[in-house]
């Protein structure tokens, strides 16, 4: 699948998938890419607070909060501690933080197609509530190295 048939299938997708399942895979896909970056700290502002993805094109707009690193219940006699781990939500809720935009811009700034502070002068995406906190998140995806995404992730996506 090309990325052009991924940018018209994706909103058809959250038309037709129930949100629970997208909040599943889309949790899934998220803590699976991004599992070393967490680890390691990554998004810790995003801790007890909420960020909307609000794509124009979608159904409903998805919600990101991280969970802290904390001693699971120990089943042995030393505890051990959980990785920290993205929290996706498709229902409505409070949140601190919004990006809005259309699918082709938040696919731009996946990509690293142009340099992403260009992406928000030019408002095709647009930071409300705490900006600090967005623009954490929007600094973090900068950092991501693509080459280091798999491939199964990578190559629907055109990167």
């Amino acid at each position: 699948m090309s990325a052009r048939h991924i940018e018209q299938a994706l909103p058809v997708l959250t038309q037709l998938l129930p949100p629970l399942l997208v909040q599943q895979v889309v949790g899934t896909v998220l803590n699976r890419v991004l599992a070393p970056a967490l680890a390691a700290n990554a998004l810790a502002e995003l801790q007890g607070r909420w960020l909307a993805i609000d794509c124009r094109e979608f159904a409903y707009p998805i919600r990101i909060s991280r969970t802290p690193s904390e001693l699971s219940a120990p089943i042995q006699s030393t505890p051990a501690q959980s990785p920290p781990t993205l929290l996706v939500s498709t229902r409505q809720g409070p949140t601190d933080a919004s990006i809005r935009g259309d699918l082709a811009a938040f696919l731009s700034l996946l990509r690293q197609d142009c340099d992403p502070d260009t992406l928000f002068f030019q408002r095709k995406l647009v930071m409300q509530g705490d900006t600090e906190l967005a623009l954490s998140v929007k600094n973090f995806l900068d950092t991501v190295d693509r080459d280091q995404l798999p491939v199964w992730l990578r190559k629907p996506l055109g990167m």
